[in-house]
Parts: structure tokens; sequence; C-alpha cells
């Protein structure tokens, strides 16, 4: 069950350090954060829909699933999603995405203070290597830019709490595509009415942009929403999140298959202290 946990969070991290690597030429045709987040629920919507049908889902939710679910959606897609996108104006995506990366570490707090969760030595060690390794993917130009580090790392408390939450709630326990089918509808109906008031969205694209943009949603909002709730059901919130460091070095080997970027010194270094923590702390038993 462990073992299962582990690969399916590592596979929900590959899932998606792919997707800015998709994200970026849609914005090569025209696209912004904003619209790309909105169609990566909308589209994924009438997909998922259709595989629950499929294997005979029940669409119906008790009040407290209903609940919790709109709490890790506000939480976890729409806000995560808006204040990391505008983080983005301030400072590079690179460090943006990097700052987010503390997340784990908000983890462990929520589940500590909320809920008088017992951290073990070895995670607490695994964590602090691991943010360790995270910083050496920072661009410390941007370090003087606040109010985009404060975005960023308010996206980092948004998504800590939503991993959280989606263990201790009992919604790891939810179908899959249940859960992401209705986490998509909160971040759509969200993003439609912070609309009215940004008019950020940006509709006349190529239909190419839109294919990018279903691919994103498939990752991001199918595969990976489905596979990091499984490993947090199998694993929990606290290994999970620490596995999910893995994502930026996947974004890293992407960026360099893909775009033929340079990986720096630094970031060669950052990347094998988080696989030496990850792999300290799969030896717990």
């Amino acid at each position: 069950m462990k073992t299962k946990g582990i690969f399916l969070t590592i596979l929900s991290a590959l899932f998606y350090g792919f997707v800015p690597v998709v994200s970026y030429y849609s914005f090569l045709l025209g696209n912004n954060p904003f619209t790309l987040t909105f169609f990566r629920g909308f589209l994924v919507i009438p997909v998922l829909g259709f595989f629950m049908i499929v294997n005979k889902v029940d669409f119906k939710l008790t009040f407290d699933e209903a609940k919790n679910i709109l709490y890790a959606g506000l939480f976890g897609t729409v806000f995560t999603n808006f204040t990391l996108s505008s983080s983005y104006n301030y400072i590079g995506v690179g460090s943006a995405t990097t700052i987010h990366y503390l997340y784990p570490v908000m983890v462990m707090l929520f589940s500590k203070f909320f809920y008088k969760d017992n951290i073990s030595k070895k995670q607490l060690i695994t964590l602090g290597l691991s943010v360790f390794g995270i910083s050496f993917f920072l661009d410390f130009n941007d370090v003087s830019k606040i109010q985009g580090i404060l975005l960023a790392v308010m996206s980092s408390v948004t998504f800590g709490f939503y991993v959280v939450h989606i263990d201790k709630s009992g919604l790891s326990k939810m179908n899959g595509m249940k859960l992401s089918f209705y986490l998509s509808i909160v971040l759509v109906v969200a993003f439609s009415i912070s609309n009215l008031f940004f008019n950020q969205m940006i509709l006349d694209q190529p239909v190419k942009s839109y294919v990018l943009m279903f691919v994103v949603a498939i990752l991001a909002n199918f595969l990976a929403v489905i596979c990091l709730k499984e490993g947090i059901r199998l694993i929990g919130s606290g290994m999970a999140s620490i596995l999910s460091m893995i994502e930026p070095i996947s974004t890293l080997i992407f960026g360099k298959m893909f775009f033929d970027e340079i990986i720096s010194i630094n970031k060669l270094v950052g990347s094998a202290i988080i696989i030496i923590s990850i792999l300290y702390m799969a030896k717990e038993k």
C-alpha cells in the first residue's frame, strides 16, 4: 500500500511538472494564466462527467461532502491559482513556483497545530533538506519584490491547507473522478465571477491554444488530482506533500527535453538534495 501511494504521488508530481511545458506553448499563442486556469477546469468537466457515467459513479453529495469540496475548491484551486498566477506579475515564474513549494512546511504546521499530528524526527529532517534543496532553484534577484513574494507564499499556504483538508475531511476516500469533477466546477464558477470584475479572460485564441489547454486540463485536473488524492489516502498528507517536491525537478528535466534549457549547477545541487531527502524518508517504516 505504501509503495503504491509513493508511486501515485510521484506520478502526480510528474503530471503537474509537465503542465508548465504545455502552458508555455499556450502562452506563446496569446494565452494568459487566468484564461488557462479557467479552461483547465471548464474543459475537463464533461470528460470527468462522461467517465463517471460510464463507471456508474454516483453524482450525489451529502451536505458535509459539498461543504468540504467547497473549502477544498476555494483554497486548493481558486485561491492557490489566483495568488500564484498573480505573483508572476511581480517576480519570475521560476521564483514564484519555488516559493510555492514551501507548502509541505504549511502541511506540517497545519497537521501539527490544528490536528495534533505527531511529526517524526525523520520527517522534520527530510522537510528541512527538501526546503534547503528547493532554495537552490530560487532567483535571488527577485527577493526584493515583496508583493510578488507574499502572493507566492500565500499560494503555498492555501495549497498546504488543501492537501491537509483532503486528508482530514475524508475527501481522500471519495472517488477520484467525482472529487475532481466538483473541484473543477468550483474553480469555473469562481473564475467566472471574478472575471466580471477583473476582465482577464481571453477567448479569441487559435484552435491550437484550446487544444493545449485541454491537455493541461487532463494532466492537472484529471490525472494529477486523482493520483495525488489516492497518494494522500495511502501515505498521508505529510509524506505526500514532501514527495510532491519532486515536481520542480521534473519541470527542470522537461524544460531541458523540450526547450533545451540550461540546467545550472545550483539547480543540479538542489535536485540532488531533494532526491536524497526523499530517499532518506522512504526508508521510514
